[in-house]
């Protein structure tokens, strides 16, 4: 299923200039962004599995002594 295109403008493209960045979008919400109708349609997604997906990132480019971070640096 796929969802409907969006646009918008953030600093992590000018961010990705200097180094490796990850910008996660998730789409559990109705309305426009920033907008009166802006509602969170899955709070369980938007508060809990976002952070714990993060996390998982985090912990998959620190294992092995940071072999991950390594590789995303060395490749960058």
């Amino acid at each position: 299923m796929y969802g409907d295109h969006m646009a918008g403008s953030t600093d992590m493209g000018d961010v990705s200039h200097i180094m490796p960045v990850i910008h996660p979008w998730v789409g559990c919400i109705d309305g426009v962004l920033h907008g009166a109708d802006y509602k969170i349609r899955q709070e369980d997604v938007a508060f809990i599995k976002t952070a714990q997906a993060l996390a998982m990132t985090i912990v998959d480019l620190l294992y092995d002594e940071g072999q991950g971070a390594e590789e995303v640096l060395a490749e960058f």
